[in-house]
């Protein structure tokens, strides 16, 4: 990008991201975060998700999500959050959505109090990132390996109920 001295646009940077393989799209974003000018949006952060996780690059995929929270308003910011779960979830990356879950959103984590204004569909997303666990788990693993997962969902509806009781969710 800047070796071209093309300045090319977020619209033009999300598609050629988008069409890239994980391994051509981290190089991508490498070599645009050396840009000063380089600010990548909400879109932007929804097809690099993916590269980052499975490369285990944990530290700076929050600090782009810390980016969102501070730069969008609550609303905004908790629906770009249902579209990164969303992404996490349907690629079976759901140690990497539960972190960014208790992190970020959950209202009755005391620390960070919900960066994010939770809501019902962040919940949702969760436990289904459970079941399916649960179900590619049938039969593959020991019993007690589908029962954590199935604690997990209770323990995660328990806290969406008393979140929803104590009018910290949105619905």
């Amino acid at each position: 990008m800047e070796q071209t001295g093309i300045d090319i646009g977020v619209d033009a940077f999300n598609a050629r991201l988008k069409a890239l393989d994980q391994q051509e799209a981290l190089t991508l974003w490498n070599e645009a975060k050396k840009v000063p000018a380089f600010s990548p949006d909400r879109y932007s952060i929804g097809l690099i998700l993916i590269p980052l996780v499975r490369q285990q690059q944990y530290d700076e995929l929050n600090l782009l999500l810390a980016k969102v929270v501070k730069e969008h308003e609550k609303h905004v910011a908790s629906d770009a959050f249902v579209a990164f779960l969303d992404i996490l979830v349907s690629n079976s990356e759901t140690n990497a959505a539960e972190s960014i879950f208790h992190v970020f959103i959950d209202p009755l984590n005391k620390q960070e109090q919900g960066l994010v204004a939770a809501k019902a569909a962040h919940f949702n997303l969760i436990l289904r990132a459970y079941r399916d666990e649960i179900r590619s788990r049938r039969g593959k693993y020991d019993a007690a390996d589908t029962q954590a997962f199935a604690d997990k969902a209770k323990e995660l509806f328990g806290r969406m109920r008393e979140s929803s009781m104590n009018g910290s969710i949105d619905s």
